[in-house]
């Protein structure tokens, strides 16, 4: 029997070289020893992609489109990821396809770094340990891998205490990110509007007054790939009780803070908004 080389597309370890649960990459490993399968070219596939670049973030997916995938029992869609060497970093069963044509969604792995890749992507036959499986010619897509912004803190909504007459602080902590905004839901029933000239990832409001109470703010984190959402700040607006005259105003500051700090101080100083 004669096998012509150029019909073998790779080959993997004979037991368990692709297992793995359709749907997901599974990085390709080292193997020097033991048994080997091939896969082999089916000239009678005419899968294709339409696709021929794709951009994505670690830990997210790119959607592809495709037709003439082969379907029935033992038929996948499947990838293999390449780095611009052409050296196979992971390969998975995307998809088994129910119909000819359709869309896969391709899974980025979270620890893959920024930079240029490749993917083929083909109409495969999986026969299983020690059998020959056979697939269509690869379709090609070129791969750009970024890093979205992601607001690394606050990690969790945040309730802010002001004096009235006091400013109130708001910073947020993002990666990757190359620019801010922010934005505030003043209980109007108009939702977050941009705060003009709000462009850093700390925000400093002016002087609050009781009427500002629950006034919510978020911050938006982007980059040429993306946007992050920052959780919710909330303004918590309380007065400070008028103390007698001691001729010390930081005295009757500190005096009147610490009365605040009091179980149910806050609670009972705070003026909400009816």
């Amino acid at each position: 029997m004669y096998l012509d080389p150029d019909d073998v597309l790779f080959t993997s370890v004979a037991e368990g070289g692709k297992a793995g649960e359709v749907g997901a990459l599974s990085a390709v490993g080292s193997y020097r020893d033991g048994a080997w399968k091939l896969t082999l070219l089916d000239q009678s596939r005419n899968f294709a992609v339409t696709e021929t670049a794709a951009r994505g973030n670690p830990g997210g997916n790119v959607t592809l489109h495709y037709t003439g995938a082969v379907t029935g029992e033992r038929e996948y869609i499947s990838v293999i990821l390449l780095d611009e060497q052409n050296i196979p970093l992971y390969y998975g069963r995307v998809a088994k396809p129910d119909a000819a044509s359709g869309q896969i969604s391709v899974p980025i792995p979270g620890e893959l770094q920024e930079g240029s890749y490749n993917l083929n992507v083909f109409s495969e036959q999986c026969n299983g340990d020690k059998r020959t499986d056979c697939a269509s010619a690869f379709a090609q897509v070129a791969l750009t891998v970024d890093r979205a912004p992601v607001v690394t803190a606050p990690d969790a909504p945040q309730q802010v205490a002001v004096a009235a007459g006091d400013q109130a602080v708001l910073r947020v902590t993002a990666e990757n990110a190359d620019a801010y905004q922010w934005y505030v839901d003043r209980g109007d029933g108009r939702g977050f509007a941009a705060l003009e000239g709000a462009t850093a990832p700390a925000y400093t409001t002016g002087a609050v007054t009781l009427e500002n109470d629950g006034y919510t703010y978020v911050c938006h984190a982007r980059n040429a790939h993306g946007t992050a959402y920052s959780p919710a700040f909330t303004l918590l607006v309380y007065d400070i009780p008028v103390l007698p005259q001691t001729g010390d105003s930081g005295i009757a500051r500190w005096a009147a803070l610490a009365l605040l700090s009091g179980a149910g101080a806050l609670g009972w100083a705070r003026r909400r908004r009816d």
